[in-house]
């Protein structure tokens, strides 16, 4: 790893959460220097939601394609991973 890079990085999927994205970060804030939020096709501002809520979000992922939605936010971690699912 290289030096300053985070250590722990929480990959979260989101669509269409905007009323608990926020909440939802907070929960693991404490826990990972780095929150990456793959957003799957959000109509409903989640993404703007978890930016503001100090999040790197990545949009463009199909709802469809969990698994490589989940695999782009493990390429997109610089830290080491905790996951859940």
């Amino acid at each position: 790893m290289r030096p300053g890079a985070p250590l722990l990085t929480a990959t979260v999927l989101a669509r269409n959460h905007v009323r608990f994205v926020e909440i939802c970060l907070a929960s693991v804030r404490p826990f990972a220097d780095e929150i990456v939020v793959i957003d799957l096709d959000s109509t409903d501002g989640t993404g703007m939601a978890a930016r503001a809520a100090g999040a790197r979000v990545v949009r463009g992922m199909d709802a469809a394609d969990i698994a490589g939605a989940r695999n782009r936010g493990l390429d997109e971690a610089r830290g080491g991973r905790m996951s859940g699912g």
